[in-house]
């Protein structure tokens, strides 16, 4: 009987889902054995009066003092810290594009007896926590928190972070625009994730959760005691390695390899920065990416660079002769509660300079194929904190914003697509976030301590929005009884659904 069970449990799960996979959720990739790692800076140990567990690395810097008490394996400029680098990024951009569920809605300091309910909340500014900080996963072992900060994270001296509810440290994460510093006796659970900066623990701290920054020294106080969460991680994620264009929109030819790229113009780069995708120009210098995470390569001046001028110049010419099917809608996109807008052409030829701020929403109408082009005759100003959202199958390569004249993007704004400033420079602010290319056909290419990407780094094949939670069978004399429940995506929310099926014999 239990072979027959399994049989035939086998057969409908082919026969009625034979496309189902299970979502993806949060990888670290070689990050997964590690308690701490940075990409440039110090590691500094407790000493003998501490406990550490697990690896710890760094690809620029020096480990010192983890004594008999350490347990793991120290790494340093070598191959894994290499590549545990390119994981700190992608790890990074896997987080920050998950859906903010309280935008703002909280304070910037957390504690004082705080309860949170599952969620990711985001905050404009520095934050800290202090006093105690409960969790509450609601009896979920799946629930999930994530609390960003645009600034640095102060965690005050004996604060304590408690979970309940079933909520799992490996599903808790902190990060930061910026430093992390704890102060003496913190109990604190969920990984800190400094970007970038310095991590600190003072003296006599517990921290069940990993410490990782993409550039600052990390520091375990005398007396720490530090492990990393059991998992497994069942944060979900959106992830989309590869996008294929509507046959419309598919005209950037060798352009599509790149990032950032200047037909004519200087690539430059402020600080510690994560770019996915070629870097170049046709004539200019690049500069300031020594220290950045680069996954791609780089051109200057050669046939690569002429080629993908000669394709930019194409793919401009191509794009602004799509036919137009909205000339009415105001240069000024977006608002503090969002502006959403459907698939078009959109330029209002008779104003001039465009804009966004706050957020706009892009709205696919569960059309993977939906087409964004938006134009403006004149610069375009992105505020900063604007936000580009995408719902219901909108796809970063069929989405363009054009300017004739400069483009510029302040600091911690999220865009998403392909931003192309014809004649002019294409810059971004600091701590900035696209999922997308900066490109200019004669301008000066400006980043600054921000991600750029073209791809998602996945570790996976990405699944559909379909997730089979349970199936259960029962077999008797022949007959099969189904049951089984799915969790499906639906405008960024999560629902839960109940089959049954009785009836199949055989």
């Amino acid at each position: 009987m239990k072979k027959q069970l399994k049989n035939a449990v086998l057969f409908a799960t082919l026969l009625f889902f034979p496309n189902l996979v299970f979502s993806q959720t949060l990888e670290l990739g070689v990050l997964s054995s590690f308690e701490a790692y940075t990409g440039l800076g110090a590691v500094t140990g407790p000493g003998a009066t501490g406990s550490v567990v697990g690896d710890v690395g760094t690809n620029d810097g020096i480990i010192s003092g983890f004594d008999t008490s350490y347990t793991g394996t120290k790494y340093h400029n070598d191959t894994l810290t290499v590549q545990a680098r390119i994981d700190v990024l992608r790890v990074y951009i896997h987080i920050s594009d998950i859906f903010v569920t309280h935008p703002g809605t909280h304070a910037a300091a957390f504690g004082g007896g705080d309860t949170l309910t599952p969620g990711v909340y985001a905050i404009a500014s520095a934050g800290s926590i202090g006093g105690v900080l409960t969790l509450v996963g609601g009896g979920d072992t799946n629930a999930v928190f994530v609390i960003k900060f645009e600034g640095a994270l102060t965690i005050s001296a004996n604060s304590t972070i408690i979970l309940s509810g079933g909520t799992r440290a490996c599903n808790v994460y902190y990060l930061s625009e910026g430093a992390i510093s704890a102060g003496t006796g913190c109990s604190i659970v969920g990984t800190l994730f400094a970007h970038p900066g310095a991590i600190t623990l003072a003296a006599g701290c517990d921290i069940e959760g990993r410490l990782l920054t993409s550039e600052g020294a990390i520091t375990f106080g005398a007396g720490t005691n530090a492990s990393a969460p059991n998992g497994p991680i069942t944060i979900p994620i959106k992830c989309l390695s590869d996008c294929n264009p509507n046959s419309t929109v598919d005209v950037l030819g060798t352009v599509s390899s790149f990032a950032l790229f200047s037909s004519a113009g200087a690539v430059a780069n402020t600080a510690s920065s994560g770019i996915v995708g070629d870097i170049g120009t046709n004539f200019g210098a690049i500069s300031g990416f020594s220290t950045s995470t680069h996954v791609g390569s780089t051109y200057t001046e050669d046939s690569v660079t002429l080629q993908a001028k000669i394709d930019l110049d194409s793919a401009y010419l191509k794009l602004i002769a799509l036919v137009l099917t909205d000339s009415l809608h105001s240069t000024a996109y977006g608002s503090a509660l969002g502006d959403t807008i459907t698939s078009g052409i959109y330029y209002n030829h008779s104003a001039g300079a465009g804009s966004l701020t706050g957020t706009i929403i892009l709205d696919a109408q569960n059309d993977p194929d939906a087409v964004f082009v938006i134009r403006f005759n004149g610069a375009f100003t992105v505020a900063a904190k604007s936000k580009v959202i995408f719902i219901n199958g909108t796809q970063r390569c069929n989405v363009f914003w054009i300017s004739e004249g400069a483009t510029s993007m302040g600091t911690f704004v999220f865009m998403k697509g392909s931003v192309i400033a014809h004649g002019g420079a294409c810059t971004m602010g600091a701590s900035g976030n696209l999922e997308g290319r900066m490109l200019s056909t004669a301008g000066a290419i400006g980043f600054s301590t921000g991600v750029t990407y073209k791809n998602t780094l996945c570790f996976s094949t990405p699944p559909l929005p379909i997730t089979l939670l349970r199936f259960t069978a029962e077999v008797e004399d022949g007959h099969v009884q189904l049951d089984w429940v799915t969790t499906a995506e639906i405008n960024n929310d999560y629902f839960d659904v109940e089959h049954s099926l009785d009836g199949i014999n055989f």
